[in-house]
């Protein structure tokens, strides 16, 4: 359970550090991109103090090539989902983006179903409705209704969907020492179609500052150490927990630091969606009675 509570104290940081990039005038291209750098370095020190990845023991070549391409996926998703966050959080504010970027394991928890046949029973389909009409609650608090906010909106629910999904799959399918050989891949990938983007965005002018190295650093060392962290968790707490008080901790936590530190405003609405939140959650996890 330690790692789970470390692992939403990681998760809030990451929330405050994009509202501080939001307020700033820096380049969030290229925090991002020095995030996945920082991430990348901190996997691939983690692979080479773990003499179990660099041995092949058990599996076929097969294994792992769907380990690194499983990683290569999670790295995707990752900076499409960091992307996103960057710019919802201008737009919606540090509360309502931690909101629907975290509410996104709900899809998660229906694939899992689906595939692996872990049913939901009526107190969890009740679960399933009080989540929308949260969601419902917190489009109608936004400020701006727009297209681009729906988009935002979309994009953060099904990033974190697959980002939880791919990380489900990894405790699933692959032995738990390999986790930094798939954390490695992951921020490769991630750092890869950073460095991409930002060259077809910028000719020039691709230097960083020091306060976009600073802000870099802290987003992708505890961004790597969140991922680990959750990963640990879902070696011996179910995955329904594990998704579930990760979302509300830093739901609850990043709403909080946003009035207390950023004077963000949360109007009834929000609060009103933040506790359907919780309550549905609570649900979800309520035990179905099926063996």
């Amino acid at each position: 359970m330690i790692y789970l509570l470390l692992s939403v104290a990681t998760g809030t940081w990451l929330a405050v550090v994009f509202k501080i990039i939001a307020r700033k005038r820096v380049r969030a291209d290229v925090v991002i991109t020095i995030n996945y750098m920082a991430g990348t370095f901190s996997a691939a020190l983690q692979c080479l103090g773990s003499g179990q990845v660099i041995r092949r023991q058990g599996g076929g070549q097969s294994d792992w090539v769907s380990l690194l391409l499983a990683g290569a996926l999670l790295g995707l998703f990752m900076r499409a989902n960091l992307r996103c966050t960057e710019q919802s959080t201008k737009e919606n504010g540090v509360g309502s983006t931690t909101f629907f970027n975290r509410i996104g394991f709900f899809p998660c928890v229906l694939a899992t179903a689906l595939l692996w046949r872990e049913t939901l029973g009526p107190v969890q389909c009740a679960g399933l409705v009080l989540v929308l009409i949260a969601l419902l609650e917190m489009v109608r608090s936004l400020q701006r209704i727009r297209i681009q906010n729906v988009t935002q909106i979309l994009w953060l629910i099904g990033s974190t969907a697959m980002i939880e999904f791919m990380n489900r799959i990894f405790s699933r399918y692959f032995p738990a020492p390999r986790k930094p050989l798939f954390l490695l891949a992951a921020f490769l990938a991630a750092l890869a179609a950073s460095l991409a983007a930002a060259a077809a965005k910028r000719k020039e002018g691709l230097w960083p500052t020091r306060e976009e190295v600073l802000l870099g650093l802290a987003l992708g060392v505890p961004n790597s150490f969140n991922i680990l962290l959750k990963l640990k968790s879902l070696e011996t707490v179910a995955a329904a927990v594990v998704f579930s008080v990760f979302a509300v901790g830093t739901m609850t936590l990043s709403v909080i630091l946003g009035v207390a530190a950023f004077r963000e405003k949360a109007n009834k609405r929000t609060a009103v969606s933040i506790g359907l939140a919780a309550a549905s959650i609570v649900l979800m996890c309520w035990p179905s009675g099926s063996p």
